[in-house]
């Protein structure tokens, strides 16, 4: 079956300044097997995150970190928020409504869905990207290349002005699905040849922002990459807690499943458990403490039990204040041994950075949590080696308090990297751990990422 898409939709087409904290596109009809990605665009300073995306069936659509870029830390903060959700194998509804919920709230924001046929119930992502500048006239995502001859690529741009002329470089036209304000346009690409080096473009005014993933039409089996993300404590609130939850994300039985868990006092975290209740395992190596900022553990849990409404729990016996959970879930990592090593530094000045490690073999996922003090940005995360690094999650705490998590997939075995980050001043704490994949490649590397959750 050919790739088609079959509907779109668009929700808060005029970009209300009003705070929503439920954003809700059109309703359309959907049909079961089909694919539905959604685009949330809402304002640079904005709170946020998105907490979730749900159709009426009740289904949770995955986080696309690699296709989503928010303005903290990344040095253009009058921009705007693009951030990528997809449903694989929706249930289907006459009258469907895809839905951002916000606990937070989001200004100036729109909803943007796209339904696709003819891509598979499992495998079908590939690949994302991103760009975001201040400067008037092409906006564009960084390159990327697709797996396999039937792809779909799907964007979205956003601008302070009006964008146009929206494009995928590759062997077929373009087509623009919906609009919001007129600064801001969802557009697909249907290709049909393999794709060395493309992009998803537009021709924008200042402060733009553009985001863009490609769906396989034949499943992607065995690569290691991060398939799904998710917080819980966005705000890090000071109020404490036994039971620190992220929110609820659908996971893939047999996946790897890494969080990191940043407390400002209570703890130590005493287990990790998913809604299946298999217990995590700590990485001592991946622990650390700095003394005014606070504490992050590092956990992980090998062969998951999937969950379609997963909710992963950090507890304790002494409630944990100003914390937050990042999840990451990883594909592509073997059901035993997936651990290589743990990392972990702090320190008073300077930047952040952990110790030198080296990993053991060549396909590896470095992830890395970092937290900073006194309203500190964390701007740069990378991990030294031979990728580009993709950041997946942050919170801003009421307190000042800022955390940040990433990741880099190495396709070449790397010796004496660290993993680090950049801030303004002030103490900060950071932690990674490598995670090995299978015998299958690693996801397309090469794609630097903007962070995916700003709060």
């Amino acid at each position: 079956m050919a790739i088609t898409v079959v509907n779109s939709a668009v929700g808060g087409s005029t970009e209300p300044a009003t705070n929503v904290t439920s954003l809700a596109a059109a309703s359309i009809t959907t049909t079961t097997g089909n694919t539905i990605v959604a685009f949330i665009r809402y304002a640079g300073g904005s709170a946020g995150p998105v907490d979730s995306v749900t159709n009426s069936a009740g289904q949770k659509f995955r986080r696309l970190p690699m296709a989503s870029n928010t303005t903290l830390g990344n040095g253009v903060g009058t921009s705007n928020n693009v951030e990528a959700f997809w449903l694989p194998n929706t249930t289907g509804t006459v009258g469907d409504v895809i839905t951002a919920a916000s606990a937070v709230g989001i200004t100036f924001a729109s909803i943007h869905v796209m339904e696709i046929s003819g891509l598979p119930a499992s495998g079908a992502l590939d690949v994302g990207a991103t760009g975001i500048g201040s400067a008037s006239g092409t906006a564009s995502t960084a390159n990327f290349s697709t797996t396999n001859a039937s792809e779909i690529v799907c964007a979205l741009v956003t601008s302070g002005s009006a964008a146009s002329a929206e494009k995928v470089a590759g062997t077929a036209a373009t087509t623009t699905t919906t609009a919001g304000s007129g600064a801001t346009a969802a557009f697909y690409q249907v290709q049909s040849g393999t794709q060395a080096g493309i992009n998803a473009s537009a021709t924008v005014g200042t402060n733009w922002t553009i985001a863009a993933v490609a769906l396989s039409a034949t499943s992607i089996t065995g690569n290691l990459q991060i398939v799904n993300a998710q917080i819980g404590g966005d705000a890090e609130p000071g109020a404490g807690t036994t039971a620190l939850a992220a929110g609820a994300m659908p996971t893939t039985t047999g996946n790897t499943i890494v969080a990191f868990i940043r407390r400002g006092g209570g703890g130590p975290v005493t287990s990790v458990t998913n809604t299946a209740a298999q217990t995590f395992t700590n990485v001592a190596a991946a622990t650390v403490t700095q003394a005014g900022i606070g504490t992050i553990e590092t956990w992980y849990l090998q062969n998951a039990t999937g969950n379609a409404a997963d909710v992963i729990t950090a507890n304790a016996s002494v409630a944990l204040t100003f914390a937050s959970i990042h999840v990451l879930e990883i594909a592509g990592a073997p059901a035993s041994g997936a651990l290589d090593i743990g990392a972990a530094g702090n320190n008073t000045v300077g930047n952040p950075a952990t110790g030198t490690f080296s990993t053991a073999q060549a396909a590896e996922i470095v992830c890395a949590m970092a937290t900073a003090g006194g309203g500190t940005g964390l701007t740069l995360p990378l991990v030294a080696g031979a990728a580009a690094t993709e950041a997946t999650c942050d919170t801003v705490g009421t307190n000042g308090y800022n955390s940040r998590s990433w990741y880099q997939i190495q396709s070449t075995s790397q010796s004496g990297i660290t993993a680090a980050a950049t801030v303004s001043s002030g103490s900060w704490a950071i932690a990674s751990v490598a995670i090995k994949g299978s015998a299958g490649p690693a996801q397309s590397a090469g794609v630097v990422m903007a962070p995916l959750i700003p709060t």
